[in-house]
C-alpha cells in the first residue's frame, strides 16, 4: 500500500480526498472570482503579491471562510503554459544571497539561508525599523522583479507550518491573469461520494503501485472499506482488514466520469 494519504474527515464527518501531491492547484476565496485581476494587491501576503493556490483541498476550504464574502468558492487553476518557479525553501546561491542581503538592508539578519528567510525576517524587523506594510510590500516587489529577469514567473514553497496544518504545496502566480485559467469547483468535488470524477483518477494515478493504477488504486484499511462502500465500488465485508479493488471492478465503475 502506498504511504499516500487518502482521505481527511471534516468536522462534520464528511470523508474528502486528500489532494496532497497530487499536482492541483486550487484558490479558496469567500468572494467569487469574475475574472483575474492583474492589479490586486494585499499588505496581508505574506510572500509579496501574488495568486495564491495550493494543492491542499482543505486549505483552500479554510480560505472560503475567511474575509467578509458571502460567495465562497472554490476554483481549480491550470497553467496556460508552463511557469518557472523560484523555490523559496530552497537554499540560495552565494549571488542570490548577497542580492537579497542588500536588498533588504536593516532588515536582514544574518542567519538567512533560503529568500523564504529574508522574506520572514523584513515581516519581523520591520516593526522595530520604522517600515509600514507597504514600505516591506515594495521590497518583495523588488525581489520579484530580480527573479522575474531571470525568466521565473512566480513561487514555490511548502506551507502548513505557520498555521500547524499538514504540509502542502503552496504556488504563487505574479501574473496571474497571463499565467492561468480558471474553473470553479464543485462544492462536493474530492468529498466520497460526491463529484470525485477526474480528481479520484489523478490521486489514483500518483499513489498507483508497480502494477499501475487500476490495479493499486485503492486496498484500504476497514474504515476505508466503509469509504469505498459509500462510493459504490464494492460492500465493505463485515470484519475484514482490507477492501482491495481490482482494475477491471475500477474502470467499470468508474469509467464515464474518469475516461471519457
Amino acid at each position: 500500500m502506498s504511504e499516500y494519504k487518502y482521505t481527511l474527515e471534516d468536522k462534520d464527518g464528511n470523508v474528502w480526498l486528500d489532494t496532497r501531491g497530487s499536482g492541483l492547484r486550487m484558490h479558496g476565496t469567500s468572494s467569487a472570482l469574475n475574472k483575474l485581476y492583474e492589479d490586486a494587491y494585499s499588505t496581508m501576503n505574506i510572500y509579496g503579491q501574488g495568486f495564491y493556490t495550493t494543492d491542499a483541498r482543505d486549505i483552500a476550504e479554510g480560505y472560503t471562510k475567511k474575509g467578509k464574502g458571502t460567495t465562497p468558492s472554490i476554483y481549480d487553476a491550470k497553467e496556460r503554459t508552463p511557469v518557472k518557479l523560484f523555490d523559496l525553501d530552497a537554499p540560495l546561491s552565494k549571488k542570490h544571497k548577497a542580492y537579497f542581503a542588500d536588498l533588504f538592508g536593516e532588515l536582514a539578519d544574518e542567519d538567512e539561508v533560503t529568500l523564504r528567510d529574508f522574506y520572514d525576517n523584513a515581516r519581523g524587523n520591520s516593526r522595530y525599523a520604522g517600515y509600514s506594510a507597504d514600505d516591506v510590500q515594495e521590497l518583495f516587489y523588488a525581489a520579484q522583479d530580480k527573479l522575474a529577469e531571470e525568466g521565473y514567473g512566480g513561487f514555490q514553497h511548502v506551507g502548513g507550518d505557520k498555521t500547524n496544518k499538514k504540509p502542502h504545496k503552496v504556488r504563487i502566480y505574479w501574473d496571474a491573469a497571463n499565467q492561468l485559467d480558471l474553473e470553479e469547483m464543485a462544492k462536493d468535488a474530492y468529498r466520497v461520494g460526491g463529484q470525485v470524477g477526474k480528481g479520484l483518477f489523478d490521486i489514483a494515478k500518483k499513489a498507483s503501485g508497480p502494477l499501475g493504477i487500476a490495479t493499486t488504486v485503492l486496498s484500504m484499511p476497514t474504515s476505508a472499506g466503509e469509504i469505498a462502500e459509500s462510493v459504490g465500488i464494492m460492500p465493505a465485508g463485515e470484519g475484514s482488514d482490507y477492501v482491495p479493488l481490482s482494475g477491471e471492478m475500477f474502470v467499470d465503475q468508474f469509467r464515464n466520469p474518469l475516461l471519457d
